[in-house]
């Protein structure tokens, strides 16, 4: 797919979060990773992991966006 496309896919996936309501409130940090993460012009997929803050430690990450705590993992 065209990034362009896997960018508004992301965008979408960042609305329905900022909507909210149960289970949706309970998302803290969305954590992007793969092809997409590394800047390749059409990616496969757009690889991202739904996280909760919890006692266990997450990998370092830079975070992109202001929306949500959207991030990019390499």
């Amino acid at each position: 797919m065209k990034r362009a496309r896997a960018t508004s896919l992301l965008n979408d996936m960042l609305d329905r979060l900022e909507e909210g309501g149960w289970p949706l409130d309970l998302v803290d940090e969305i954590l992007v990773f793969g092809s997409y993460a590394r800047g390749v012009l059409e990616p496969a997929d757009v690889d991202v992991i739904q996280g909760m803050y919890s006692s266990m430690s997450l990998p370092k990450c830079r975070i992109i966006g202001s929306r949500v705590a959207l991030s990019v993992c390499v």
